[in-house]
This record gives structure tokens, C-alpha cells and sequence, in this order.
């Protein structure tokens, strides 16, 4: 399949209906996109985990542009991409790009593409119609293309938590599914703290800062009932949690436009020696690199240079989890005070 020809179609037949389409400007980090949406019920849907990131600065200058689609603004149905079977990975990733120009993002079981132009920074996410979209995208919205147009800036997504006391520092909280990433980071959010992400945050390897991107939070059914009885009726997903994760909506979220990074703490279920201790940086790449770059695959080596540089740059420890959350709360407050 010759990639360039491909989207150049889309493309050609989105711009068709640019005029149909509503247009939001959100701020990423110190740049601007533009996302030009084609019904208000898909704006919706994508829009309740970055509403927070829109501005209404007429004078903004944006760096990406992204045009949010289905069938249905489309005179005719989107045909999927011709792929051979070789040129396809497992999670969606084309591996036979005619240039380092473009990009594909597709998965055949599900009805949705990914494209980008990186020369123009444009960007397309089509969807067969809302009730093809899968759960979690909504969740972290436009993950794909960011991290896409990131690739060429010091920016890096990475799969982490990251909390602030006092507005002034924040920590990250890297780590693997069930390693009580999610737990911690909306456990000192109830209590005080300032909560900047619990999934997906985007760094500045170079200014060693971090920026909010996303208002939500996604945990187990069990850690619901365990560690966070307080946010079961504000899981906005209560009828669906039998095959999908509970999702929360942060209200109320601090806008913080950034913070410097102050350390890396790996949580780590424990069942004794419980406390935060320095620990090797070998251990942060672990918490960080694998899942990053299974979620992203695109340009693998650029995303795991620029997690080197943040693991590089800050001390690096892991905290022994306890099981109370009055105990929790009172080791992070100590060991903030202390650093």
C-alpha cells in the first residue's frame, strides 16, 4: 500500500466538508492544536477528558491540526486501508511507511484509523459512527496523534501518574498494570493533593517539566471497592464495569500549565518495609519504557532516547505501598518535606 496516496484521499475528502465541521483550539503543553470536530455528539465524547486543555485565545498559533470524523459528514463510506499481512503489527502499527512523512495507526477489529502528516502536522481520526468507538479511547483522546507530533519536539508521552503537593513541584508515579499506580495517584488526589494524570502525562525531557494532559482516571472494579469506596458513584461507566475498567472524570481539576519534575516513585504492593527509598534508574526504565512503548510503537527508538533523558535527569525511587491510606498520605507528605 503506498501510504502518501492513501491519505491524501482522506484527506482530500475531509476538506470537502470542512465547512460542516465545529473547530476547538486546546493547549498541548506550550503548543496549540486545532481539532476540527464533524458532530457535536463526537465532540462530546472526546472532549470530557481534555475540556480542560481548551482555550478561547483568538490569537493562538497552532501546531497540529486534527480532523475528528465518521461515515457520516463522508459522501461515501471510508474504505480500510489495503495492507499485506506482513505490513501490519499485532497492536496497529504499519511497518512499511513509504517515508518518515507518514503514518498509519490501524487495527482491522476495530473500526477506527489513525493518520498523520508529519510535514504539515495534520492529522485524521476517523470512526465508522459513535458506537464504534472503543471504550478506552475517549479516555485518553488523540494519545496516537500526539505522541506523532511529539516525536519531533522534546515532548514525550509516557505511561505514568504525577501528583503535586503544593503546586510548585510534582512527582511522576511510572509503573505496571497492578502495581498500585492508579490506587496511589487517586488516593493523595482525595486527600490534598494536586492531580496532573494517572494514565498518560506529557514530559519536556529537556526542560525536565511536566504538563496536564488528561482529566481522567481509569481503575479495577476491586481496587473501587478496597481502596476508593468514596468514587464508586462517580464512575461515569457503573453499568459496563463487568467488562470494562470504571472511568472518573476528575472534577474540579487545577489547571496547572506546568511543573518541574522533582523524582520518579515506583509504587510497589508490599506486604512489610513499607516507606519511599532510593532505588536504582534501572528500575524507573523498567516502570516506564515497556508499557510506553507497547501503547505507542511508532518511532520506538526516539521515545525510549528521550525516557533515558527523564530517568537520566532525576532521582529515582520506589515506595513500598502501605495498606492504610492515612499512612500513605502521611510518607509522601514526609518525604516531600524532606526532599
Amino acid at each position: 500500500m503506498v501510504i502518501k496516496e492513501y491519505f491524501e484521499d482522506v484527506y482530500n475528502r475531509v476538506i470537502d466538508q470542512k465547512d460542516n465541521y465545529e473547530k476547538t483550539t486546546v493547549a498541548v503543553g506550550e503548543h496549540f492544536a486545532d481539532i476540527y470536530t464533524s458532530d457535536s455528539a463526537l465532540k462530546r465524547v472526546f472532549f470530557y477528558s481534555i475540556a480542560h486543555l481548551i482555550t478561547y485565545n483568538a490569537l493562538t498559533l497552532s501546531s497540529l491540526t486534527i480532523y475528528c470524523i465518521t461515515d457520516d459528514i463522508l459522501e461515501e463510506r471510508l474504505k480500510a486501508p489495503t495492507l499485506c499481512a506482513d505490513e501490519l503489527s499485532l497492536n496497529g502499527n504499519y511497518n512499511n511507511s513509504d517515508s518518515d512523512r507518514y503514518f498509519i495507526f490501524y487495527q482491522p477489529w476495530l473500526h477506527q484509523i489513525y493518520l498523520y502528516d508529519s510535514l504539515h502536522n495534520i492529522a485524521i481520526y476517523w470512526v465508522k459512527g459513535i458506537n464504534n468507538i472503543p471504550w478506552w479511547e475517549p479516555t485518553f483522546s488523540f494519545r496516537i496523534i500526539f505522541h506523532w507530533w511529539s516525536l519531533k519536539t522534546p515532548y514525550q508521552l509516557i505511561h505514568s501518574g504525577a501528583i503535586s503537593k503544593d503546586g510548585n513541584k510534582t512527582f511522576l508515579f511510572p509503573a505496571p498494570s497492578g502495581s498500585g499506580k492508579s490506587t496511589t495517584t487517586l488516593q493523595l488526589w482525595l486527600s490534598g493533593f494536586l492531580y496532573l494524570g494517572d494514565d498518560y502525562i506529557m514530559i519536556d525531557v529537556d526542560k525536565n517539566i511536566v504538563y496536564q494532559l488528561y482529566s481522567t482516571a481509569k481503575v479495577e472494579t476491586i481496587t473501587l471497592e478496597k481502596f476508593l469506596p468514596e468514587l464508586k458513584e462517580k464512575i461515569i461507566n457503573k453499568n459496563k464495569l463487568q467488562e470494562q475498567k470504571g472511568i472518573l472524570h476528575i472534577e474540579n481539576l487545577q489547571k496547572i500549565y506546568a511543573l518541574p519534575i522533582s523524582g520518579i516513585i515506583m509504587p510497589n504492593i508490599s506486604s512489610g518495609n513499607y516507606g519511599i527509598f532510593e532505588c536504582n534508574k534501572s528500575a524507573a526504565q523498567l516502570a516506564i519504557a515497556p508499557t510506553t512503548l507497547h501503547h505507542l510503537p511508532h518511532n520506538r527508538d526516539t521515545s525510549f532516547r528521550k525516557i533515558t533523558k527523564l530517568v537520566q535527569t532525576n532521582k529515582t525511587y520506589i515506595w513500598n505501598l502501605p495498606p492504610l491510606r492515612d499512612t500513605l498520605v502521611n510518607q509522601f507528605s514526609q518525604f516531600q518535606v524532606n526532599e
